[in-house]
């Protein structure tokens, strides 16, 4: 049986637009009005990724054919995964590394992308199944199969979270999709995820002031990285303001989280801009005058080794990853918990 597009798009989760194109079925996870805004942007391929995408559902069927093509959006990464997850774990995967033998600094290697076909047994009985899109490549699906007659249920979510940020948002460097930190973010949370983030990008109030046609109830905002290269304090203060003044007018019933970036290998060089450290400082000066608004320094989130990250400085790896949702998890259940005392 294969699934059509109708079906789909009650089974699809984080996309706001479903589209055939060039004979396959593409999920896009911006608007219109957000792709035009980077539409002549050396960032603009990336927008076409994913990220955050998956199929959820509940099934009987014994199996399940996919087919699809993947190209390479990223000027310095090629590999790719996606991830069938059975009950909650990892089952199978159609990916183009051999994880075994990926080795360090995997993102900087070339890989093949192209077309794929992969099936995967499920097994006997109901069976709770998540198809975590691939972040780091432009994805084309030809074909889904399942079993015929076999009963297909969507999963609905409780809540919703938007998720602003980078290439760290975006995913880079997860080996597994499944891994990046909003998708265990929003597993623990129970939350639809709606991913926002861009690699290389920077805050860029035009953007927040897009409205993306959902009620999130959860907002999370993860830049300042690589606005580190690009401006001086006046500025980079000036775009958090209204970056965050724009998120507040559109969704003022959600919950905002600001968070600082990461620890990097390279933070102590010294730049036009100033300290590193000077960027957390001015995200908490501004995002304390938003309402609903609460500041979060993410510089520990993951510890500051080579290890925990996929380049050895500066992306987390699957690992890295891990620390960066649970500690990011507990800060958003703390403050739910003072939110309702208040």
């Amino acid at each position: 049986m294969n699934v059509e597009l109708e079906q789909l798009q009650t089974i699809a989760t984080g996309t706001v637009k479903i589209l055939k194109e060039n004979g396959g079925i593409c999920f896009h996870r911006f608007t219109k009005e957000q792709e035009e805004l980077f539409k002549n942007t050396e960032d603009f391929a990336l927008l076409l990724s994913p990220a955050g995408i998956k199929l959820h559902f509940n099934t009987n069927s014994t199996k399940i054919v996919l087919k699809g093509l993947t190209e390479q959006v990223s000027k310095v990464r090629s590999f790719y995964c996606i991830d069938i997850v059975k009950d909650g774990k990892l089952l199978d995967c159609i990916k183009n590394y051999d994880e075994l033998n990926i080795g360090p600094k995997y993102s900087e290697k070339e890989y093949e992308t192209g077309y794929f076909s992969k099936e995967i047994s499920l097994g006997n009985g109901f069976k709770n199944i998540e198809i975590h899109l691939p972040y780091s490549v432009k994805f084309t699906l030809y074909k889904i199969e399942l079993d015929e007659n076999a009963v297909i249920e969507p999963i609905k979510y409780k809540k919703k979270l938007l998720a602003y940020g980078d290439s760290i948002t975006h995913g880079f460097d997860a080996l597994h999709p499944s891994r990046r930190y909003t998708s265990k973010l929003c597993n623990m949370l129970n939350a639809e995820e709606y991913n926002k983030g861009i690699g290389g990008t920077k805050f860029n109030p035009l953007l927040a002031r897009l409205h993306d046609g959902i009620t999130p109830n959860y907002i999370t905002v993860a830049y300042g990285t690589n606005d580190l290269w690009d401006y001086n304090q006046c500025d980079f203060r000036r775009n958090v303001r209204d970056f965050f003044q724009n998120l507040a007018k559109n969704y003022p019933a959600a919950q905002i989280f600001a968070i600082s970036p990461i620890w990097r290998a390279d933070m102590v060089e010294n730049h036009t801009f100033g300290s590193f450290n000077n960027i957390g400082d001015i995200i908490a000066e501004e995002a304390s005058k938003i309402n609903n608004t609460v500041y979060i320094n993410g510089t520990d989130f993951i510890p500051h080794e080579s290890e925990c990250f996929g380049d050895g400085f500066l992306h987390p790896n699957d690992a890295g990853f891990e620390f960066y949702s649970q500690k990011l998890y507990k800060l958003i259940v703390s403050a739910e918990v003072t939110a309702q005392k208040t």
